[in-house]
């Protein structure tokens, strides 16, 4: 089922690489050990790469304090030079070209864009269209049953962004203590059988999804895991790539990004090095695969919100040609206030003791082997990873974008000054009540428990060479 599927999600990748590393929720002390790197551009074996458009831990706001943990650096990134690490004011600011030169260099970055999707779409012809089939995964699957009200998800007035999180900030613990202190339940996983996550109102809010039963996935997850780390040695970074909120580990991003003072969304840019290197992956059979697998559990689990997003991504596309796809013909998940976050574990560690997956807000940790995938709310709901032992190495590919592409989408491709400056009065009245339903609508996208098993007994009554 896995091999192919009717659209592979766009992967915004996670590759937090660790050797006993000690994480925090939400990674209130990434500036601290954006410090502690070496001036010569050495940096600690145990910091990854995020490859991601928006936070996958709690906001930033989330942060009551700072936990320090002493790291050993243990090997070097490209042996970057000092002067490379902190550039000086005169590199920081270049100087600004014109004319002609200018124009060159934009028709330059054009077509090197439009040469990538091609290779890109081209590279990936070999996935194929396929439905995943409702009554193989939803019938037999035991549900994880929590108190969590979904309703209660804090959301921007707009309805497009989750609010921060001002709870309290949860430093790193080993299992035990998590079960002992925090009184959390312990999910024991063998990290093949599927569990869907149940709010207090029977709404599936999230799963533990497992992964294929096909007899090689040990051999994909290997070949993902090697490609990560061949591309995390490869990669060129700045010590300015770990001053983040999403860990302790360095940062580069890939795919579609919006915000961050661009008039519209756009590719996140690279140099010519790195995105070579990021490109392999987006190439690599192993990774298509996970993505595929993926996006098949995310079409079966929550029917409702994937056709959403297809119809808004879809739009995107179709809005502006130079936007390139990670993989073609694909869906994102994101971090809106009722997005989907999916989270697929790669590395050598002992998962019945290091790096179970927290969820603070449902009350349980769930043990997560290497080759398995997990789905959540991540915009709502706060979670982290437990800490790890010593010698074991983790890295994640973690597919979601930003909800900022669907306000865009749905504000007419246009900026919110833009949107809201043209309104008349009548006009913005609509517009506040649709901010008011907006979130609201999305939760109702959460399809029930009972509406899946339905769906997956009258999908069992359909022959197989129909579906």
């Amino acid at each position: 089922m896995e091999e192919a599927c009717a659209r592979a999600i766009v992967p915004h990748f996670t590759y937090d690489f660790a050797d006993a590393l000690k994480r925090s929720a939400c990674a209130c002390r990434a500036q601290e050990y954006a410090g502690r790197l070496p001036l010569t551009g050495a940096a600690p074996k145990n910091f990854g790469v995020l490859f991601s458009d928006s936070p996958l831990t709690s906001p930033e706001t989330s942060c009551g304090g700072s936990h320090s943990t002493t790291l050993t650096p243990t090997s070097t990134y490209n042996a970057l030079p000092a002067s490379a690490a902190h550039p000086t004011a005169a590199e920081a600011a270049p100087a600004t070209l014109t004319g002609k030169k200018a124009r060159k260099k934009r028709q330059g970055h054009s077509l090197r864009n439009k040469q990538r999707k091609i290779e890109r779409e081209e590279a990936q012809k070999v996935l194929t269209k396929a439905e995943p089939r409702q009554s193989v995964l939803v019938k037999p699957a035991i549900p994880t049953q929590t108190t969590y009200n979904i309703s209660s998800i804090p959301s921007a007035s707009t309805g497009f962004i989750c609010l921060p999180d001002v709870g309290e900030c949860h430093p790193v613990m080993r299992l035990k203590e998590l079960v002992d202190k925090e009184l959390l339940i312990l999910h024991c996983w063998d990290g093949r059988s599927v569990s869907p996550i149940v709010s207090c109102n029977n709404q599936v809010i999230g799963l533990i999804a497992g992964c294929p039963a096909v007899p090689d996935w040990d051999d994909v997850c290997r070949e993902a895991y090697e490609a990560l780390c061949q591309v995390r040695e490869a990669c060129d970074f700045m010590l300015s790539a770990a001053d983040h909120r999403r860990g302790n580990f360095l940062v580069k991003n890939v795919g579609v990004g919006a915000g961050f003072g661009h008039k519209k969304p756009a590719n996140v840019a690279h140099t010519e090095h790195n995105t070579r290197q990021l490109d392999t992956l987006l190439q690599n059979p192993a990774i298509q695969r996970i993505s595929c697998f993926a996006d098949n559990i995310f079409a079966t689990w929550f029917p409702k919100v994937y056709k959403h997003y297809g119809a808004n991504f879809d739009a995107l596309l179709k809005g502006d040609s130079s936007l390139c796809h990670n993989f073609a013909n694909s869906v994102d998940f994101t971090n809106l206030p009722f997005g989907l976050c999916s989270v697929t574990a790669l590395g050598d560690f002992n998962p019945a003791a290091s790096a179970c997956f927290v969820f603070y807000d449902l009350g349980i940790i769930v043990q997560f082997p290497p080759g398995s995938t997990l789905i959540l709310t991540s915009a709502a709901i706060v979670h982290a990873n437990s800490s790890m032992g010593p010698g074991e190495t983790r890295c994640s590919i973690t597919q979601y974008t930003p909800g900022g592409l669907f306000r865009w989408v749905e504000h007419g491709f246009q900026l919110d000054r833009k949107f809201y400056s043209n309104m008349m009065p009548q006009a913005w009245e609509k517009e506040l009540e649709a901010m008011e339903e907006r979130c609201k609508m999305g939760l109702s996208l959460f399809s029930t428990l009972d509406e899946l098993k339905a769906a997956a007994a009258a999908a069992a009554e359909i022959p197989h060479c129909m579906l």
